[in-house]
């Protein structure tokens, strides 16, 4: 009798350890799996982050632009007779250039209109 309660003891403490095994496999399958996606978040926010900084640096040429303008605007008024002139058309036809390297898309309504001003 004893023999065949050390037997079901021995049986049980298998079953248990069997049991626990998976859930640990499990377990440790699924953290796997979470930590992957992490991953791919986490890299999917550092592009968005690069993708921001280009667009800061763009939007701050357009700043640098459109003050160079008005201070051209400015010393023209004050010196018509300086005969120097700000090719706004120009500065635009580049600032278009450095927009399609950073490879920027904007929408149609927003892009800058023709070259042929």
């Amino acid at each position: 009798m004893k023999d065949q309660i050390i037997m079901l003891l021995i049986g049980i403490l298998i079953a248990l350890g069997g049991w626990n095994l998976t859930q640990t496999f499990s377990l440790s399958t699924t953290q796997a799996v979470l930590d992957d996606k992490v991953d791919k978040l986490e890299r999917g926010v550092e592009k968005l982050q690069d993708q921001m900084d280009d667009m800061l640096k763009v939007d701050e040429e357009i700043m640098e632009q459109h003050e160079d303008l008005f201070n051209q605007i400015l010393n023209n008024n004050n010196n018509t007779s300086s005969g120097t002139s700000y090719n706004y058309w120009s500065d635009q036809m580049t600032l278009n250039r450095k927009m399609e390297e950073y490879k920027l898309i904007l929408p149609r309504s927003i892009r800058i209109w023709s070259y042929n001003y």
